[in-house]
């Protein structure tokens, strides 16, 4: 486990972002395993994703609001919510496999 404080290890950053940026997915002993922990921020931001997490970031500017309405009492696994929240949004190609290429990188 890292240690995480303000503006460390990623500058301008809180301790809480910092352990979201770095999260490695797939790791035991992170801090949160449910659900991949950086996965929601990674579709927001528009920050380089540090090399040592080997997440393919290239996806960004969607918003908690398409995220909860991709959610439904039918979605029972993660490989189900991303085929619905694309479904949802309506990205086209480019984005789409950048989308897949994110969910991919985190186990999924």
């Amino acid at each position: 486990m890292r240690d995480y404080t303000n503006n460390h290890p990623i500058t301008g950053f809180s301790s809480h972002l910092s352990d979201l940026e770095n999260f490695v997915p797939n790791v035991s002993g992170a801090h949160f395993s449910w659900i991949p922990v950086g996965l929601y921020y990674d579709m927001m931001d528009n920050t380089i994703e540090p090399s040592n997490t080997h997440v393919n970031d290239q996806v960004s500017g969607y918003t908690n609001q398409q995220f909860f309405n991709a959610f439904s009492s039918s979605i029972t696994s993660v490989s189900a919510y991303k085929t619905n929240f694309i479904n949802q949004v309506g990205a086209n190609q480019t984005a789409t496999t950048n989308f897949n290429n994110l969910f991919t990188s985190y186990g999924y």
